[in-house]
């Protein structure tokens, strides 16, 4: 555990002292609270979103990325969003949208014309582990409107992918024998 010094703001009633600081970063609900016999005062906070990133735009049909990554022990579970601009899904070349923090990480997914959605999971030096999956968009989306794609991995999987909160459907692997 990480320790670091905040400032806080003590409040003291008849009855009670408040102790008040901001924690950037941290959810109540995840912030552990002890006082000592010797009156000091500690906290811990766990599930803290250790890795969260957005980078504009680098093409015409992307507004933006993000990548958000709940534990940086845990590079392999996460949240990969992707906001196309208005016709940003009419293309008729594959558009790409891609993180990466070499060697550690890289996450792509690419649209393409067909509707076809591969995204690719793994590490930047192409170790394992790696993970592959193909969804395919629905047919009926209006192309003019702004989009999310999200992308959800967890311990190196790629789990589902959404189009603006809509599941999106996985296509099945080609198999040969």
């Amino acid at each position: 555990m990480t320790e670091i010094t905040v400032p806080v703001n003590i409040y003291r009633g008849l009855r009670r002292l408040m102790v008040a600081t901001r924690l950037p970063g941290l959810e109540p609900q995840n912030i552990r609270l002890e006082v000592d016999a010797v009156r000091s005062l500690a906290w811990e906070g766990s599930n803290v979103p250790k890795i969260k990133h957005q980078v504009p735009a680098g093409t015409s049909e992307i507004e933006s990325g993000e990548i958000h990554i709940p534990n940086d022990a845990d590079w392999g579970t996460g949240t990969f969003t992707t906001v196309f601009k208005p016709d940003g899904l009419r293309s008729n070349d594959d558009v790409t949208s891609v993180m990466v923090s070499a060697p550690r990480f890289k996450i792509a997914a690419t649209v393409n014309p067909s509707g076809g959605v591969p995204v690719l999971l793994g590490r930047a030096d192409a170790a394992l582990p790696f993970d592959h999956v193909t969804f395919r968009l629905p047919v009926d989306i209006d192309m003019s409107a702004h989009h999310t794609l999200q992308i959800q991995f967890a311990n190196w999987h790629i789990v589902s992918a959404t189009l603006d909160g809509e599941m999106l459907s996985m296509v099945p692997l080609a198999t040969t024998h």
